[in-house]
């Protein structure tokens, strides 16, 4: 998505007669608030720091300057330099689609400029590969599409605090072709991500069909961003040692869109999606939020949201319409989780007016038998269905993530005061709908006798539990540790919460949601693998578990309790084994509880810890709550 031209004294590099740079063209927000606003795309210093929507007024008079058609111009010969340092013999023809790009190919390189969506690229980064997708656009079609998209949804929003200036770290050269073995049948680290991360995020093409497609020249090129990230994760698993070469390698590969054929950007965006999902958790959070808003971008400019894309670029594949499905999806649940974790109030693929079918079941996307897809209407009408029909588990964890979405649109992002009795009514109502319209078979997580657990129905329910906890704790008897604050997790800690007349419905709701997880946690499945998500949803509920045991359990309750703990703590540490980014989230729990008070005892182990919160006679209401708790 472009952005309209701004005259030359709206750029916030123009300097002018004063001495310094001018602005003259400030953001909606600070304009609203009338405060100096710096002018940074896509996002102002002031709406970054505070984590604001960050938008600009479109230009009434249409079409491009003289500086961004300049602009593109250097984009453009940057981008030809870049191809030209790339190519290598193991470069392939483009992934072919229903759409064909036989127009695009005869179009010779000086009629074409390459734009970055969604984005005002200042001069000195031109020439740098960026994250944000490079699409080839003739000039001349520039100003009939940021006509029509001035119709059309805002996209980036200021849920993600970062600016253009961050993207000065990212690779200067070109990104290499991978020259990758065509078979990867015995491909180890790709068999290792099919193995161990493949149900966690199931949107990649399966295994055998992802081999049989990858051995075709004419698909490879399409599908070697896929195969590099794919190997990267694999790698976590299998080779952790390679690891840190093997993410560098997929950044590179994903930094550029090569081709404009819709099924090679439909990839890329599945690409850069799980890639993203390995960043954050490898800690390195700017560049993977950076690699999620350019797969959003991929996925709206492309109309991946929408039910029709899927039959027009699946070439009469049902397993490849499914893919392009599940990739939205998983783009729309993902999404949601990075929201939940900042604690941003809305995502914006919440914008996109979904129309996508929902995905089959595992089992059937894998054989390759797709049934015909149900709509969202039929889902969102289940109740009133006669025939009791069982949706796929993908689409009731997409219906999960819905339910979030509800809530968080009426819910108070920064709890205060006293929510009113009607609120607490609805909320409970969405999460509770859910829960009651499950069908008996999509209540047993555990899927068969050989213990393998249904990976899509437990991270709907961890989800939904999480949520119960962060709404209702806040007015609730579970006490807050003011140094929870540390966490990468966030939670909230309110300072101006009114303890009202609800104050048991809050608590039980809580205490009921933290045992939905424990359950979870108990089930016979080890070890205990899940999404690293599931890490953040975990934290969400021990926390205020210890709570509960220092200063609400009675002592018979407690004997289980410091069992509980254990358990969530051993399943935290099992999360933790492959993921950097799950060692600094224990880590933080355990500074958050570390006190130096005087009069608080110290402790240096979590046995230590907990026997204190066993001890009721030594029950204290001091701030400081779990002081000296080590995770290590």
């Amino acid at each position: 998505m472009q952005q309209t031209g701004e005259s030359p004294s709206a750029l916030p590099g123009k300097v002018t007669g004063g001495g310094g740079p001018r602005v003259s063209l400030a953001c909606i927000p600070c304009r609203t608030r009338h405060i100096k606003c710096d002018a940074t795309r896509p996002y102002c210093h002031r709406c970054a720091s505070s984590e604001r929507e960050c938008h600009y007024e479109r230009s009434r008079r249409g079409g491009l300057d003289r500086e961004t058609l300049a602009a593109r111009r250097r984009v453009r010969d940057a981008h030809e330099a870049a191809t030209a340092a790339s190519s290598s013999p193991c470069a392939s023809s483009p992934f072919p689609s229903s759409s064909s790009a036989s127009t695009d190919s005869s179009s010779s390189p000086a009629e074409k400029s390459v734009a970055v969506s969604g984005v005002d690229v200042p001069a000195h980064q031109l020439a740098r590969p960026l994250w944000c997708p490079i699409s080839v656009d003739d000039v001349d079609a520039g100003q009939q599409q940021q006509q029509q998209q001035q119709h059309q949804p805002q996209l980036l929003h200021g849920n993600i605090s970062f600016g253009l200036q961050q993207f000065s770290h990212f690779y200067s050269e070109p990104a290499p072709s991978v020259c990758l073995d065509p078979d990867l049948v015995d491909d180890r680290l790709i068999l290792a991500y099919y193995e161990h991360f493949h149900r966690l995020h199931p949107c990649a093409l399966p295994r055998r069909r992802l081999t049989d497609l990858y051995r075709d020249p004419a698909d490879r090129a399409a599908l070697e961003p896929v195969v590099t990230v794919l190997r990267f994760l694999g790698s976590t698993y299998a080779s952790p040692d390679q690891a840190g070469p093997l993410k560098e390698q997929a950044k590179r590969r994903v930094s550029t869109v090569s081709s404009d054929s819709p099924a090679a950007r439909a990839f890329m965006a599945q690409a850069r999606l799980l890639l993203s999902i390995g960043l954050f958790w490898y800690g390195e959070k700017a560049d993977a939020r950076m690699a999620m808003e350019a797969a959003k971008q991929l996925a709206f400019d492309l109309g991946l949201f929408r039910r029709e894309f899927a039959p027009q670029h699946g070439r009469g594949d049902p397993v490849l319409e499914e893919c392009w499905r599940r990739t939205w999806w998983q783009i729309f649940i993902v999404d949601a989780y990075y929201a939940a974790m900042s604690r941003t109030i809305k995502f914006s693929s919440q914008n996109f007016d979904a129309t996508a079918d929902l995905p089959c079941e595992e089992s059937e996307y894998e054989e390759g038998t797709i049934p015909v897809p149900k709509t969202l209407e039929e889902f969102d009408c289940r109740e009133f269905e006669l025939d009791d029909h069982v949706y796929s588990s993908f689409a009731y964890h997409v219906g999960a993530i819905r339910c979030i979405s509800s809530v968080t649109a009426v819910a108070p992002l920064e709890p205060s005061g006293e929510l009113p009795a009607q609120l607490v009514a609805d909320v409970d109502a969405i999460i509770d709908g859910w829960l009651l319209l499950l069908p008996a078979c999509k209540r047993e997580i555990i899927t068969g006798k050989d213990g393998l657990v249904d990976e899509l129905m437990f991270q709907a329910h961890m989800a939904l539990h999480a949520l119960v906890v962060g709404f209702h704790r806040p007015y609730s008897d579970l006490l807050f540790n003011p140094l929870e604050i540390l966490s990468s997790c966030k939670m909230a800690t309110p300072d101006t919460c009114t303890i009202g007349s609800l104050i048991n419905v809050h608590t039980v709701r809580c205490l009921k949601a933290i045992e939905g997880q424990i359950r979870l946690m108990a089930l016979p499945a080890r070890p205990f693998h899940h999404t690293p998500f599931t890490i953040c949803m975990i934290i969400a509920g021990t926390i205020p578990f210890l709570s509960a045991c220092k200063f609400l359990f009675p002592s018979e309750r407690l004997a289980i309790a410091r069992h509980q703990i254990r358990l969530s703590i051993g399943c935290l540490k099992a999360l933790a084994a492959a993921w950097p980014q799950g060692v600094i989230n224990i880590r933080e729990i355990d500074e958050s509880y570390e006190t130096s008070t005087e009069d608080v005892v110290s402790f240096t182990t979590m046995e230590d810890a907990l026997q204190s919160c066993w001890d009721v006679s030594g029950i204290s209401t001091d701030a400081s709550l779990y002081a000296g708790t080590s995770i290590g």
